[in-house]
């Protein structure tokens, strides 16, 4: 456990909310979106291939799973899971097609705990900006002569 996890547990919280609140704080108890790796730009009608790297951060093995959402519209990466052991890192890939606009890609890693059910742990998110295909239409040759 981070010195930052461990200073959360004094926040003074008040209210019928307190343990939403420090959940909100206290993101990644036990995985770490390490990084998401896709371009930074690519043109409409693309392939724009995702991957998720994620940390167990737990001092034990940790039931993984990985989603990856682009524009909260579409799943590219749908509840893959795994086991990863404690202190390893783990990459989940997919891809979606590149639509004629700018997007956000929102990666999301879940852990199963003890009660069986799937629980929120960490997240991020990246952009990937519309590029445009220049195409040439037409060529013209000039001749100049002095």
């Amino acid at each position: 456990m981070s010195w930052e996890r461990l200073a959360t547990i004094g926040l003074p919280l008040s209210g019928p909310n307190q343990i939403e609140q420090l959940a909100g704080i206290a993101k990644g108890a036990y995985t770490e979106i390490t990084d998401v790796i896709a371009p930074s730009s690519a043109p409409v009608g693309s392939t724009v291939w995702v991957s998720i790297w994620i940390k167990n951060i737990w001092t034990a093995s940790v039931h993984v799973a990985a989603g990856g959402i682009w524009d909260t519209e579409k799943r590219f990466i749908d509840w893959l899971d795994l086991w990863i052991p404690a202190g390893e890192t783990y990459s989940f890939s997919g891809y979606f097609t590149m639509p004629n606009r700018d997007v956000t890609i929102h990666a999301y890693s879940y852990y199963e705990d003890v009660d069986g059910y799937w629980h929120p742990d960490d997240e991020k998110t990246i952009d990937v900006k519309l590029t445009a295909v220049w195409e040439k239409l037409a060529t013209k040759t000039i001749t100049l002569t002095p």
